[in-house]
């Protein structure tokens, strides 16, 4: 659920913004919290995916767990984000802030894995061997991209989600991730503070780690979830 209201213009000035029409008070009650993506499998299996989901829901995640990658691991990269863009076009808002990035960052000075698609396998290693990850606005504030990085023990950083009720909430400014404003004005200060002080944010993507791992050995609080839905 997202209040859009708070939400800052960050697209060029020319692309045209829809207007926000808030839900009428008396159909409030129909909408309801579920859950988001952070339930689907992030497991990386080098097998096809109807066989890795038949395992999923069959075998289950003891015999096949996440395998997490310490914070505290060797990391080569300071910053990465690989995204697709179509640079031509201005009027699609998923690429406005990705295009953002990637060009701020062909011109910072740190060691980046940046650019377009690689192979799942290349994109994975970037994850886990940077020190930062950049999750901008894709189809939703919430991305996959969110859930890869706590399991490979990155920071964290994207645009602020306080506006936004999710479930499971694992986005806690200065906790778990790292808030960018809307219109990424300060993500070069704070890609720069981040690794000023990488001691002290590497406990920030500790943290999410720890939360997103609570969540995902936790049944009966998804239960819990499901059931106040059913009320």
């Amino acid at each position: 659920a997202s209040d859009l209201k708070n939400v800052k213009v960050w697209l060029h000035p020319e692309v045209p913004q829809k207007k926000f029409v808030p839900c009428p008070a008396d159909q409030l009650y129909k909408i309801k919290l579920g859950w988001n993506i952070a339930y689907l499998d992030y497991r990386n299996f080098l097998l096809h995916y109807r066989v890795r989901k038949y395992l999923s829901y069959y075998i289950g995640y003891k015999l096949f767990p996440i395998h997490y990658t310490p914070v505290d691991a060797d990391r080569e990269y300071d910053v990465t984000f690989r995204g697709t863009v179509n640079y031509n076009s201005r009027q699609d808002p998923v690429n406005a802030q990705r295009s953002k990035v990637l060009k701020l960052l062909t011109t910072l000075p740190h060691k980046i894995a940046t650019g377009g698609v690689v192979t799942r396998s290349q994109y994975l290693n970037e994850l886990r061997t940077s020190k930062i990850t950049i999750s901008p606005f894709g189809y939703g504030e919430v991305c996959y991209r969110d859930f890869e990085t706590f399991i490979s023990g990155s920071v964290l950083v994207k645009p602020s989600m306080e506006h936004l009720q999710t479930f499971p909430n694992l986005f806690i400014p200065g906790e778990t991730y790292v808030p960018v404003d809307w219109n990424l004005n300060n993500l070069e200060e704070t890609i720069d503070r981040i690794l000023s002080n990488y001691n002290f944010y590497k406990e920030i993507a500790a943290n999410g780690q720890e939360h997103y791992q609570k969540y995902m050995n936790d049944a009966e609080l998804f239960i819990r979830q499901v059931r106040s839905l059913l009320i």
